[in-house]
């Protein structure tokens, strides 16, 4: 069968010529340096950064309907090694990768479950359809070891359609600290029902990292209910990190509800974890004829507790209905961009959000700084970077296209429906309204409901039928929230916003857009969110048409330690000189309170909750915790005197104290847990429940024995007890 070698993109000093301004990216770091040209003939320019992606290609289907997991077609050893981290197991043959997933999937031996393997040749897979290694999702059947493709290929991956758990793996469990490297996916088909992925299906309790990695193959999921992404389909708990990997091709997926996400790098990211590097050339088509609830995007699909970095797009997203170039939903997205179409023509959605970065951000703990769109965007809730958003954006910019139908839409040159802040921001694109009364057209933002716009600028055309159009706003929903902010001649409502028309004296000319002098004089900005041209932006003579541009800085991590709670939290990122507000602690611990953050695992509190942390320097902050404490209270019931409380804490016994309580004629016994209680704790006891409680004392009537002189018969001087109202009674 014909072998296809796919070439590896390695994106180091890689410039990219378009419109949008250039981005540098290596594997490491980024380059503050900018390659690029007059942006005049940008259509031009974005077409041949698209094109270059390599053709998708794949060899002919098995001829029968066999598994490399059936008896004959799968070797019985390996090439060598012990399966250990500094000698694992060789695999060079078809066979023998068939022979590692016939073990996982056949038997219950953890030892390969959990070994170390390297690939040490390029292997085709297409004499049989390919069994996933880890198939399903049982105490046994799961792959939880580390695999390094030791940037070799593997080629010829044909799936079953109608089967679950369809990758290069299928089930990735219970791993800890594992790594799966340097695996190259070519001229493969891998399509199934429900969790598809290029290299892993779903990736269910593991710490995962999986680096330099590439699929170039077609991806899809014929029953979408679950997720579909070109390197992994659904990342469950607890934390996977995906660095320098890319995807072209395409991942698809037929008519269905209640998707989980489709992506290029990752469908659903519902772990906490990283995506850093990354790229994605495919194609991500969603053939969708009815309200669907998918969400799509060049790099994730869908995700949460996420920090998206460094990641760029050139791959078409169309047909769901939360779409971006780098994110469907949710994200933080720092130093990402997008140079391609994103269209949500065929979705029928009245609530569909789309986003040059992100179609859709609903926590306002993530934040979107430092990215850039070229890409023309169709839909009803539109936005240059994002639809609609409850994030802080900050340090963006958007030269594509936006447009929304016959029938009307929301369009904002930054922000579609905007819920934050935003601040230093631009927008050069056209925006094309459409005809509804009630739309809201506007050169940054399309609808400000709540937050602010500080420092920022349209010089895109806009226009409007009908509705609330603006050149910064189209509505404005909050009194005295629009600061600094101007707009060119191109918008056909000279007004900051469509109902906001009195405001007068923001206007902006071609040249003070493309002047140095104009950011760096202070009198003409909000002083809350200065233009930073030593750290952030740059104007470089010849390159994006004049329009400052984004100096790509390295980003800082904060990470979040629960410190013996229980729980996940996303990272945070940060870049040069900007502060950010770290993230509300969502650990738990049981009978402990959250007091603060500390820089190691045993120190005292240095951040708050939520406090704004502005250094520049990765860092790990560890959740200090209190053990919650307990009151024991003491109850004479009936007695006389006092007794103080005692107090404990969480998971600490205690040791009551010695009951002080008097009942003239009573007996002590112990403590009860009720007034009428029977003794529970005796005096002195150890208390090693963890709950405040009150606890009664317990009495019995006294006893006294009395001696009666007197003879009868053989008897005489016979003791006999009296309870204390008895001999009472008998003295009276």
């Amino acid at each position: 069968m014909k072998r296809f070698l796919i070439c590896l993109f390695s994106f180091l000093f890689i410039g990219c010529s378009i419109a949008g301004g250039a981005v540098l990216l290596s594997n490491s770091s980024y380059s503050d340096e900018y390659r690029g040209g007059d942006s005049s003939n940008s259509e031009n320019e974005i077409e041949e950064n698209i094109e270059w992606r390599p053709e998708v290609t794949q060899g002919d289907k098995p001829t029968n309907d066999d598994l490399w997991t059936d008896s004959g077609n799968y070797a019985t050893s390996f090439a060598g090694g012990s399966g250990t981290l500094t000698n694992p197991y060789q695999i060079a043959t078809a066979g023998q990768l068939a022979y590692l997933a016939y073990l996982i999937n056949n038997t219950t031996s953890s030892t390969y479950r959990s070994s170390y393997y390297i690939q040490t040749a390029n292997i085709n897979l297409s004499a049989h359809y390919w069994d996933p290694i880890g198939n399903y999702n049982t105490t046994f059947h799961y792959f939880s070891g580390s695999y390094d493709g030791g940037g070799y290929t593997i080629s010829g991956i044909f799936t079953i359609s109608t089967e679950r758990y369809q990758g290069l793996f299928g089930v990735f469990a219970y791993g800890t600290s594992r790594v799966i490297q340097r695996v190259n996916i070519t001229n493969s088909d891998i399509s199934g029902t429900r969790e598809v992925g290029g290299i892993i299906a779903y990736i269910f309790r593991s710490r995962l990292r999986i680096y330099n990695c590439s699929v170039n193959s077609n991806i899809s999921n014929n029953y979408p209910g679950y997720a579909t992404g070109g390197i992994v389909g659904e990342a469950g708990d607890y934390s996977l990190e995906i660095e320098n990997c890319s995807f072209s091709g395409s991942v698809s997926v037929s008519t269905g509800s209640n998707c989980r996400g489709v992506g290029g790098i990752v469908g659903d990211f519902s772990a906490s974890g990283i995506v850093k590097n990354c790229n994605n050339s495919g194609e991500i088509i969603v053939n969708a004829d009815y309200d669907t609830g998918i969400c799509a995007g060049g790099i994730v699909g869908e995700c949460e507790n996420v920090v998206i970095s460094g990641c760029w797009n050139s791959g078409e997203v169309k047909g769901a209905d939360r779409m971006g170039g780098i994110s469907g939903k949710g994200g933080s997205i720092v130093n990402c961009y997008n140079i391609a179409d994103i269209d949500g023509s065929t979705s029928i959605s009245e609530i569909c959000c789309i986003g040059g970065i992100v179609g859709e951000i609903e926590n306002s703990d993530d934040y979107l700084f430092n990215c850039y769109n070229t890409g023309n965007l169709i839909g009803y809730i539109v936005g240059g970077i994002v639809g609609d958003n409850y994030a802080t954006v900050r340090n963006c910019y958007n030269f594509g296209q936006l447009s929304t139908f016959e029938n009307g839409g929301s369009l904002g040159g930054i922000v579609g429906w905007s819920h934050s802040i935003v601040a230093n921001c631009y927008n050069t694109g056209e925006i094309i309204g459409g005809g509804r009364i009630n739309d809201n057209i506007g050169g940054i933002v399309a609808l400000l409901s709540s937050g602010a716009i500080y420092n920022c600028y349209n010089a895109g055309a806009v226009s409007g039928r009908s509705g609330q159009v603006g050149g910064i706003a189209g509505e404005d929903r909050v009194s005295n929230s629009i600061y600094n902010c101007y707009y060119g001649i191109n918008c056909t409502i000279q007004s900051i916003s469509g109902n906001d028309s009195d405001r007068t004296g923001y206007t902006l000319t071609e040249s003070n857009a493309k002047s140095l002098s104009w950011y760096t004089t202070s009198s003409n900005w909000n002083s809350s969110y200065p233009w930073d041209f030593n750290y952030i932006w740059q104007i470089s003579s010849g390159v994006n048409d004049g329009y400052p541009t984004l100096r790509m800085l390295t980003p800082y991590f904060i990470t979040y330690d629960s410190n013996g709670g229980s729980g996940s939290m996303g990272n945070s990122i940060k870049i040069y000189n900007i502060n950010i507000t770290l993230r509300a602690n969502s650990f738990t611990r049981t009978g402990y309170t959250f007091q603060g953050w500390a820089t190691s695992s045993s120190g005292s509190v240095v951040y708050s909750d939520g406090a704004t942390y502005s250094t520049n320097a990765d860092i790990t902050l560890y959740a200090v915790w209190r053990a919650n404490t307990y009151t024991i209270t003491y109850n004479a019931n009936g007695g006389e005197g006092t007794m103080a409380s005692s107090t404990k804490s969480h998971g600490v016994a205690l040791t009551l104290r010695t009951n002080t309580f008097t009942r003239e004629g009573y007996t002590f016994q112990g403590w009860a847990t009720s007034a009428n209680g029977s003794v529970v704790y005796a005096d002195g006891a150890r208390y090693t429940s963890n709950a405040s409680i009150t606890l009664y004392a317990v009495w019995s009537l006294a006893v006294f024995n009395i001696t009666i002189d007197w003879q009868f018969g053989d008897y005489a001087n016979t003791s006999i007890s009296l309870y204390y109202d008895q001999y009472y009674a008998d003295e009276s």
